[in-house]
Formats: structure tokens, sequence, C-alpha cells
């Protein structure tokens, strides 16, 4: 938390210079303040609109297993090895998309873990990669089939209105 304040000082910062000066440390963190209450009031809302849709935050488990907690150090290893088998995969990476892998890291194992019928199917290192496969495939159909959806009812819409 203290390194995405930090972050964001930084990124509010016009030059270093600012953001070194202790003077404009008050107003960068009102803008930094200002952001982060918008940004919690649209988790909240998206909270929201998912009860209000019926449906529950942690729905979609495959299984009583995944409320053990005794897997945190397990889960901590899948992410370890997913985050270190993306990016061998893509070794010439960029600074943006490598400070973008953990998070996507996080929620590739959080879907291999939801998923699985059991702690040995999610642990499985030797299916692992085609797992993480067929999670980015279906990543790409949903995505494709939502942006499909968007573009039929634009086209509907154009036609109602002439």
């Amino acid at each position: 938390m203290a390194q995405r304040l930090e972050h964001d000082l930084y990124k509010t910062a016009p030059d270093c210079g600012s953001y070194k000066n202790p003077e404009t440390l008050k107003q960068r963190l009102k803008e930094v303040s200002i952001k982060i209450q918008r940004l919690l009031q649209q988790h909240k809302h998206a909270q929201v609109q998912l009860i209000k849709h019926g449906q529950n935050l942690t729905q979609g488990y495959n299984g009583e297993w995944q409320s053990d907690r005794s897997y945190l150090s397990d889960r901590h290893k899948m992410i370890k090895m997913i985050f270190d088998l993306i990016k061998a995969s893509k070794p010439n990476a960029t600074k943006h998309w490598l400070n973008k892998l953990p998070r996507m890291t996080r929620y590739l194992e959080f879907n291999l873990f939801r998923t699985a019928p059991d702690f040995e199917s999610y642990n499985n290192s030797i299916t692992v990669r085609q797992r993480l496969q067929q999670i980015a495939t279906n990543m790409y159909m949903k995505k494709h089939q939502q942006h499909h959806h968007e573009h039929v009812e634009q086209v509907q819409q154009s036609q109602d209105e002439v």
C-alpha cells in the first residue's frame, strides 16, 4: 500500500524537483486521496451491481476445498510458478508489461484456484501451462463476444433511429 501511494505521489509530480519539494506534498496527497476515493466508490458500485444482478463475489468456486486456508503457502508457490512461466515466455518484455505482470499473475492464479475441482488438480505443475492457456482462450472469447454484442446493439440502435 505504501509503495502504491509513493508511486502515485511520484506520478502526480510534474518533475523531480516538485516530487522532492515538501511544499507540493500536501497538494499531491490531496490529489492521490481524491483518486483513491474515486476508485473505492467505483469498487463499491461494482460490488453493488454484482449483488444486484444476483452474483455473489465468491461465486464460481468449483468445490468446497477452496475454503480451506491451509492452501495459502501453496497458492503463493503457484503464483511464483505462473510469474516465472510468463516472464520466461517474454524475455524482451517492456517495463510497462513487467509492471502489469504481478497483477496478471494473481488474476490467473485465482482463476486456476477457482475452477479446479480439487487441490491435486490445482497444484498439478505438469498441466499448469495448458490450464493457463485455456484461461487465456476463455478470456479472449469472452472479450470477443462482448465486443460483438456491443456492436450488434449499436447497429440495432442506429437502425431504430432511422
